[in-house]
């Protein structure tokens, strides 16, 4: 459209120049009246599409700011439900960072590696739709209890679909509890189906949860919690994944005895034990 105005107002000035440099005639009158309306016309149309453009660009940064916003809340509302359980304070800012590091460590693309820091801020906004009493519970899950705490995949993608600027991140949200052999959920994906960022995710979330209380379990030390992750990979997690982890946490010296004697694949541990994970 812009293309086939600039060429009707170019022509228009053509003509009318043409008109102003030749001999006064009917036809030079005549060609001067043909441009004059044809500038207008050309001129008007674009005031309008540079109105429109304008409109436009100003609707888009009003629907970023609120996304933006509607983000921050999120955020805050995780925040506020975490600072309420001494097990739980501080738990999304951790992961966030820890996510966000191993991304880089990955070669994931920065701005990628920001924006799955962000999603793991907010990854388990699906739990508020567990009872707090299951959460905090100290003993084992029932069937039921458990079956309510997997579907908080779901339930946190779906809350955080409107906004457009961490769709590219959302399997991170909905995969982040599949594991590397299939026992995992929602949809029990194995080894590189598993998205990337879900794989990260996973680890990062596992680690932070092994290395603070639980009401049913003290906490690992930091290099316990990376030799369960260690035994447990490529069943559980992805061995890259882990060995970014244990260099991120200076751990790095485990991986390679320990990698070396294991004579076998470990059992990924129980969901359970990691709640909320």
């Amino acid at each position: 459209m812009t293309r086939m105005l600039t060429i009707l107002g170019s022509l228009s000035a053509i003509l009318f120049a043409a008109a102003v440099a030749a001999r006064p005639s009917w036809t030079t009158v005549g060609l001067a009246l043909l441009a004059v309306p044809m500038l207008v016309l050309a001129w008007r149309s674009l005031s309008r599409e540079r109105r429109l453009r304008h409109r436009m660009r100003a609707q888009v940064q009003a629907a970023g700011e609120a996304e933006n916003h509607y983000f921050e809340v999120l955020s805050e509302v995780m925040a506020v439900v975490e600072g309420r359980d001494r097990y739980l304070a501080g738990r999304s800012g951790r992961i966030a960072a820890l996510t966000n590091q191993m991304a880089v460590a990955l070669g994931m693309d920065g701005p990628d590696a920001v924006l799955l820091g962000r999603v793991a801020r907010v990854h388990d906004i699906g739990l508020l739709s567990v009872a707090p009493e299951v959460l905090r519970k100290a003993t084992g899950l029932t069937g039921a209890e458990y079956g309510a705490v997997k579907k908080h995949c779901q339930v946190g993608c779906h809350m955080l679909r409107p906004l457009t600027f961490l769709r590219p991140m959302l399997d991170a949200v909905l995969y982040h509890h599949e594991r590397m052999n299939g026992t995992g959920y929602p949809e029990g994906l194995t080894g590189e189906r598993i998205p990337l960022a879900a794989r990260i995710l996973a680890v990062a979330d596992s680690y932070e949860a092994m290395t603070h209380d639980r009401p049913h379990r003290p906490s690992l030390t930091c290099r316990q919690a990376v030799s369960e992750l260690i035994r447990c990979a490529d069943v559980g997690y992805d061995r890259r994944c882990v060995m970014a982890l244990a260099a991120i946490v200076h751990a790095e010296d485990l991986i390679p005895s320990l990698w070396r004697d294991r004579a076998e694949p470990a059992e990924a541990p129980s969901e359970t034990e990691l709640l909320p994970a």
